[in-house]
């Protein structure tokens, strides 16, 4: 019971003798010199949100994107035969019996 007395004499105290909300006291002054201001905090947030949009934007780049087409050709060594530079000096080429099918 000890204990619960004296703790209820030091709520009762408290509540008697603490400055109200709309009083200035030490240690309202003392908290604020500590706290950062709010458009600091609303900077930062903005930065975050910024920053969480570009992210997005990237993710969703990586996401959507696709692997181009790869054209595989039936017989790739016809197009090699027909290299200029396979080729002696002086010889006439004659590329007209080479299809490309899509």
């Amino acid at each position: 019971w000890l204990y619960f007395a004296a703790f209820s004499a030091a709520l009762v105290g408290w509540y008697k003798l603490a400055p109200s909300a709309d009083e200035d006291s030490s240690i309202k002054h003392w908290l604020a010199q500590y706290r950062e201001s709010r458009t600091l905090w609303e900077d930062v947030s903005i930065k975050h949100i910024i920053a969480c949009l570009e992210q997005a934007k990237n993710t969703m780049v990586y996401r959507e994107a696709k692997v181009e087409p790869v054209h595989r050709y039936r017989y790739p060594q016809r197009f090699e035969q027909y290299s200029p530079f396979l080729q002696p000096v002086g010889f006439d080429l004659d590329p007209g019996n080479v299809e490309v099918k899509a």
